[in-house]
Order: structure tokens, then C-alpha cells, then sequence
């Protein structure tokens, strides 16, 4: 199995294992089956898990670590004040170093080079090799400069807006739209230090997509209506910051899905109106969560499959439609595993469905030290008003 199938059907694991509480009039299943990736060019070796097992994961976390390559030290700083610039479908543009479609900017970019796209519509499929590139929208975004799926009866497998396999890469005030067949992924990055940001996402199977980026971010964007807006996939620091993420319960599976990553800054985003707002599946750790809003969903934050480290501050999850938190709450639909110990400090739930909170873990065995709640996390300065069990408060 190569890798992207891989993290797929940890997608779909993930999609089956949502919480379901009985009494609630909807479920959190998934109405949109996700197929398999397709193969894409320079994709990264399978990881594994446990972490420690996992090739990929250790460079990018002795990498963390200050051990890093003299190549990507260079790499680790672009000077986006500009070497080159290229352009796309531009009018007032130089002709030689304007060009009709984005792919054939990027294939004369190098590195340092800006890419500035003009409004219209261009086609996905777009695959970035080289490293310190950047793509972005003219002057302020207007939703103008749009990468569009493919269209007609027997659309392209490769249904993804732009592929990044280098370093430094960064889009901006671009919109990525109906990326739905195959993959339907508007944005992938494969490596480290990508950034995304003031950009739109609409109607996509997944927004953005990192497979095992190093300090990767996703910042200031807008996503309406996908079924993965955000997805974090075996990363370390990666950065989710600031994000306004809207579903309608259709198809909608999760606002922020994280899997198997380290350290994850993930703040001041909103999302509503999705099956789980947060969702932490299989080995996450050492992550900082704060400030941010999970209102209106069917659960507002759920940790299940041994999450442990993990720092919840200053979050509120209200008038979500069966939970506010959730860790490896007993009404799972598959065999949970605990998650634990994570902080909650200062988080705040109300109005929700079922529970506030709600904590299936135990306390674990030799002694280790459980909080007033009587569960494998620890809870100080909480609010609510019905959580499960009741010490949590």
C-alpha cells in the first residue's frame, strides 16, 4: 500500500470511529465514501506507528531539534523580497515572463520566484518541485484566482489543485473549488515549511492536506463546505492558526482532523457546522490547543486512540448537538483506546446535546496520578454544567 492510500484509510478509520450517542437525532457518519489516492509523483515513504518506528517522523523531529542539514538550513529562511517574478494571465505584465496557465509558470520558476496570478480559472493537477515558491492571488483576494476540479463525465484521478513536494512553498489569496473526484484535495504538502494563507476553499473532499510536513501552516483560510477541511497526517509543529471553517452537516466529516503528529499549534480557529470540529485520532502528543471556538457541531472536540500530552486551553465547544469534549468516550463505535494524561485548562462548554464533557478513559495502573476527576486526564478550571463522570468540575 503506498502512502497516500495509507493515510486515506486512516481517514476512513477515523470517519467510521466518530462518536455516536444514543438519544441524538444525527450521527456522526460519513454521507461522503472516500475513495483511494491515486499515486502522486515524489510522494514520501509509508510511515509507520508507533512514532519511534517511523523513519520520516525522526528525521523531522531531529531536524526539530536543531540537527539539520547544511540544504535545508539554507532552505529554512526564504527571502520572499524577491529574486524573480512570474506571472499568470496578466495584462499589464511583461510578455516574456507572463504565462497562460499556472503549471507552466511553475515549470520556468526558480528558486525565490513569486508567481502572481491574475483572475480566472485555472486547472488543478498542479505539481511544485522546486523549493521557495510562491503562488498567490493579485492585490487583495477577491476569490477571483480559482483552481477548479476537473468537470465533464469521466473526470481526471488526479483532482487535486496544487501538489507541493519541496521545501519553503507558500500559497496566498488563491481559491480552491469542486475538488471532489478521486483524491479531491485542494492543497498538499509533502514536505516542510509550506504555509498556506488568506486563501478560500470550497466544496472539496479535503482542504488542505500535510503528509508529514515539518512546520507546515495553514492560517487565515476559509473553508465551506468540505468534507476534510484540514488535515495534519504524521506532522511535527506544524501551525493551524486562525481559520474560519463552515459545513452543513452534509458529508461534513471533521473541521480539523489530526493524526500521528507532534507538537501541533492549533489557535483562535472557529468551525461550525461539521460532524466533529476537532479531531484528535492514533498517537497525537505534545500539541498546544488554545483559544479556539468548536460551536454548533455534532461533537466539538473529540480525542480517541492514545493521544497523550496534549495541552486544551481557553476552548469553548457550545451548543454543539450530543458534546462539547470528548476523550474516548465509551459510546464510540469502535474499541477505544485511552487517551491520556492531556490538560484541559480553562475550557468552557455549554448548551450541548448529551455532555459538556465526557471522559471514558481510566486512570492509569502503578500509581500514576489521576486528577479529582478520576480519569487518565486532568482538568483545572473547567466549565459546564453536565459532564460524565461529574468530578470533572
Amino acid at each position: 500500500m503506498n502512502r497516500t492510500t495509507s493515510i486515506f484509510a486512516a481517514l476512513a478509520l477515523a470517519a467510521s470511529s466518530s462518536l455516536v450517542f444514543a438519544g441524538s437525532a444525527k450521527k456522526t457518519t460519513n454521507s461522503k465514501p472516500l475513495p483511494p489516492l491515486p499515486t502522486y509523483p515524489n510522494q514520501l515513504p509509508l510511515p509507520t506507528s508507533p512514532v519511534s518506528q517511523n523513519a520520516a517522523r525522526t528525521q523531522a523531529a531531529a531536524a526539530s531539534n536543531g540537527v539539520i542539514t547544511a540544504a535545508q538550513l539554507a532552505e529554512a529562511a526564504p527571502d520572499w523580497s524577491s529574486k524573480y517574478t512570474l506571472y499568470v494571465n496578466c495584462p499589464t505584465a511583461p510578455s516574456d515572463v507572463d504565462f497562460t496557465d499556472i503549471q507552466d509558470a511553475v515549470n520556468h520558476a526558480l528558486l525565490y520566484t513569486t508567481i502572481k496570478v491574475c483572475p480566472g480559472t485555472y486547472e488543478g493537477g498542479i505539481v511544485v518541485p522546486t523549493s521557495n515558491i510562491k503562488i498567490m492571488g493579485v492585490g487583495t483576494h477577491s476569490g477571483n484566482e480559482v483552481i477548479a476540479g476537473p468537470t465533464g463525465p469521466n473526470p481526471s484521478d488526479n483532482s487535486f489543485g496544487v501538489l507541493f513536494t519541496a521545501n519553503n512553498d507558500v500559497v496566498e489569496n488563491m481559491t480552491f473549488t469542486n475538488l471532489e473526484f478521486a483524491v479531491g484535495t485542494g492543497l498538499i504538502f509533502q514536505t516542510g515549511y509550506g504555509q498556506v494563507k488568506s486563501s478560500w476553499f470550497n466544496e472539496d473532499t479535503v482542504g488542505v492536506f500535510s503528509l508529514a510536513g515539518f512546520k507546515t501552516g495553514v492560517k487565515e483560510n476559509h473553508f465551506v463546505n468540505n468534507n476534510y477541511p484540514v488535515v495534519s497526517a504524521a506532522g511535527v509543529k506544524e501551525m493551524i492558526k486562525g481559520n474560519i471553517i463552515e459545513g452543513d452537516f452534509l458529508g461534513d466529516d471533521d473541521g480539523i482532523l489530526v493524526l500521528d503528529s507532534i507538537s501541533t499549534d492549533i489557535e483562535t480557529n472557529t468551525v461550525t457546522g461539521v460532524q466533529n470540529g476537532l479531531d484528535y485520532q492514533f498517537f497525537n502528543s505534545f500539541s498546544w490547543v488554545e483559544g479556539n471556538h468548536f460551536n454548533e457541531n455534532v461533537v466539538g472536540v473529540s480525542l480517541a486512540n492514545n493521544n497523550s500530552g496534549n495541552y486544551f486551553q481557553s476552548n469553548i465547544a457550545n451548543d454543539n448537538l450530543e458534546v462539547g469534549f470528548a476523550a474516548d468516550a465509551t459510546s464510540g463505535v469502535q474499541s477505544q483506546v485511552n487517551s491520556g494524561p492531556n490538560k484541559f485548562l480553562k475550557d468552557q462548554a455549554s448548551g450541548n446535546g448529551s455532555y459538556d464533557f465526557i471522559d471514558g478513559t481510566f486512570p492509569y495502573a502503578g500509581g500514576n496520578p489521576a486528577t479529582n476527576s478520576k480519569t487518565a486526564n486532568y482538568y483545572w478550571g473547567a466549565k459546564g454544567k453536565v459532564a460524565s463522570p461529574a468530578s470533572i468540575f
